[in-house]
């Protein structure tokens, strides 16, 4: 047998044996929220009554790729987003509804995918006039947008009663 070979063969039973931990394996993620406070984030746009903590768009609408950048959002990150959502007097507003889309990359639909969050890989913890709390409460690694608003979403449409 050649050395190599039965380096390999002893290296890969060594893993199956009684009481062996493979250090290569998985690791935990810290989640908790002592050790990850939530970070502020100030930026994002409100168009209308829409805010959006990144594009989604720039190629289309000719802007900056860095108005595309999501935010990081590895296990156990926390975001404190000052959503911006004002009433017709400048006071802030609870946002009526709100969606966390993930990526796998940077920029999501700009060079790679968006769908949308679901269990606990987007958790909303806290909700007020000036901002939300999102958190990660799982072990992947992910990009974030927050999108959130008053009124109606801008896709959910009205229902028409009185036509055939």
């Amino acid at each position: 047998m050649r050395p190599a070979l039965a380096v390999v063969i002893v290296l890969g039973t060594l893993g199956t044996g009684c009481g062996y931990v493979n250090k290569l394996g998985p690791s935990t993620c810290d989640r908790s929220a002592s050790d990850n406070p939530p970070l502020l984030y100030t930026e994002g746009e409100v168009d209308g009554n829409v805010y959006k903590s990144a594009e989604v768009d720039c190629a289309g609408r000719m802007l900056d790729k860095s108005k595309c950048e999501l935010l990081y959002f590895p296990g156990g990150m926390r975001y404190q987003i000052e959503h911006k959502l004002t009433d017709s007097e400048g006071a802030g507003v609870v946002p009526d509804w709100w969606q966390f889309e993930l990526s796998f990359d940077q920029y999501g639909a700009e060079t790679g995918t968006l769908a949308p969050a679901a269990g606990d890989s987007a958790q909303l913890t806290d909700i007020n006039e000036k901002d939300l709390v999102v958190v990660n409460g799982t072990c992947a690694e992910y990009w974030l947008l927050v999108i959130a608003g008053t009124g109606l979403p801008p896709d959910a449409g009205t229902a028409d009663a009185g036509s055939d």
